[in-house]
């Protein structure tokens, strides 16, 4: 599985169009994949149409960002948990207003019926994690698990 992947409609961030994505996905035998662009959930239903049609797992869910700094991964489990994410983020936009950093101490995590994952090395792994937050390591970042740091999560 994927979970942040994105699209020419993701803000000059994503390179192959949505039809392209999930085809290339099905080349390589993806039965998983999450869109995530950055601080939209536009094209999302385009997404789960292609992913239905080539028999992928479509996984909905947005990339926060304050400018060019990643906050967290929003991965919705359900259209109640997408429609939080598009709340939340017309919320901030709308208003422009800056995301926070910290979904649970803003007091927002619980309400989310999905899954919040905090960049390695951000403010967030220092405090407790809810039930519904995690800490996404990419395969170059692994070595770094092995530290004192990050034992007691």
């Amino acid at each position: 599985m994927y979970l942040n992947c994105k699209t020419v409609f993701s803000f000059r961030y994503g390179t192959l169009r949505t039809e392209e994505l999930v085809q290339t996905a099905a080349d390589l035998g993806i039965s998983s994949l999450a869109l995530t662009k950055i601080n939209s959930t536009a094209g999302i239903w385009d997404f789960v149409l292609h992913c239905r049609n080539s028999d992928i797992k479509a996984i909905a869910g947005a990339e926060i960002r304050n400018g060019s700094r990643l906050l967290y991964i929003l991965i919705a489990k359900n259209n109640i948990g997408l429609a939080w994410i598009n709340r939340f983020i017309s919320e901030h936009l709308l208003n422009k207003k800056s995301f926070p950093e910290d979904l649970l101490f803003y007091g927002k995590a619980k309400e989310f019926d999905g899954f919040i994952i905090y960049p390695l090395g951000s403010t967030k792994p220092s405090s407790i994690l809810g039930v519904n937050e995690y800490i996404g390591v990419r395969p170059s970042e692994v070595n770094k698990l092995y530290g004192a740091k990050y034992q007691h999560l």
